[in-house]
């Protein structure tokens, strides 16, 4: 399974790309920010989007919008990772068509059972 990682911070990117592949054995694309998502998924789409929601540039909102409004990207499973996951924000990242929600800061232990858990897989 192909998962696109997209955050801001280098150091989230390299230690949650380093776990999902070492040890979930996903294949991870690594995007530092939305605009460069958005580049990434002109070439190539992925199984599964795991993003931050603040990002600088484009915002987990508006980067939702841009892949929900291009047709063959709209049944694409898109996990929020975010610092914001008290209960209204999770309530709102689920009514813009998250597939899930994982905290930070998280368990690099645990994250590739959360995305199995979370994609059912």
């Amino acid at each position: 399974m192909n998962i696109l990682l997209i955050d801001d911070d280098p150091d989230i990117l390299f230690i949650a790309a380093s776990r999902l592949e070492s040890v979930g054995g996903f294949k991870v694309t690594q995007a530092s920010g939305g605009r460069a998502a958005l580049a990434m998924l002109d070439k190539e789409i992925p199984d599964a989007i795991l993003m931050d929601y603040m990002m600088p540039d484009v915002d987990g909102f508006g980067l939702m919008q841009a892949l929900r409004s291009r047709e063959n990207m709209r049944h694409i499973p898109v996990i929020f990772f975010s610092a914001k996951a008290d209960k209204e924000s999770v309530e709102r990242f689920m009514e813009i068509g998250a597939t899930g929600v994982i905290s930070k800061p998280f368990d690099a232990r645990q994250l590739p059972s959360e995305i199995e858990r979370i994609l059912n897989l």
